[in-house]
């Protein structure tokens, strides 16, 4: 099989969204994500089909046929309260080595708990909720899961700034993997659904230079993974 056996059945992100539902709890999207899903098409990007993996796949299809690709430098569970990994990868598209990102969890020099950076492009970086209120660590991460103000963050690709939000449960406040990046006028760029393990939905914008579509896409992509991973 293509995955492993040992993830749990049900995503934390797929078990809150059953369960709000069920339990006739509204979501509430971030901004421009319903704009963005309603007015343009849907770019689906596929997990590589028979590639093994075991906390999250690490080979994806895109619409044009290239292929991007993630290489773990370290996964290690921390039991301290809730489950915790520590994490650290390098995302990429094939045949672009311009086109990388270098994300890890608990950085040592950036209070977030979760960050990336290029390696070849100096100006990118993203930093989710920085701060004391926003712990990834031990039981206080339950509270983060509560607090809309902790799903949000920056990413800056050297032309553009934009701002990054999560949905949450409007009741519960739970956050749920469905994200919007809304540029620097408050104008939506980008929607990415988050939930499904093996497929992510992007709607984007039209107008953004072919690198900002990509640097986008990399960063939805690299969401995914810190989230499908620190959540097996």
């Amino acid at each position: 099989m293509g995955r492993s056996t040992t993830r749990r059945t049900v995503p934390r992100a797929m078990g809150l969204m059953v369960a709000a539902l069920a339990g006739g709890c509204a979501v509430h999207h971030p901004p421009g994500y319903d704009t963005l899903r309603t007015t343009t098409p849907v770019e689906a990007v596929e997990a590589t089909p028979w590639v093994p993996y075991a906390m999250a796949p690490h080979s994806w299809d895109l619409p044009d046929g290239r292929r991007v690709r993630i290489d773990r430098a370290e996964a290690r569970a921390i039991i301290i309260g809730p489950r915790r990994l520590r994490l650290a990868f390098t995302i990429r598209v094939d045949g672009a080595p311009h086109l990388s990102l270098r994300c890890r969890t608990d950085p040592p020099d950036v209070p977030s708990r979760f960050v990336c950076r290029s390696e070849t492009l100096t100006a990118v970086s993203y930093a989710i909720a920085p701060g004391p209120g926003c712990s990834g660590q031990g039981t206080a991460a339950l509270g983060t899961l509560r607090r809309p103000e902790c799903w949000r963050g920056t990413l800056r690709t050297g032309t553009g700034t934009y701002e990054v939000t999560f949905a949450h449960l409007e009741r519960r406040r739970w956050a749920i993997d469905r994200v919007s990046w809304t540029d620097a006028a408050g104008r939506p760029v980008q929607a990415a659904d988050l939930v499904a393990e093996l497929r992510i939905e992007l709607h984007r914008a039209e107008g953004l230079e072919e690198v900002e579509r990509d640097l986008l896409m990399l960063h939805a992509l690299a969401l995914h993974q810190w989230l499908q991973a620190t959540d097996s």
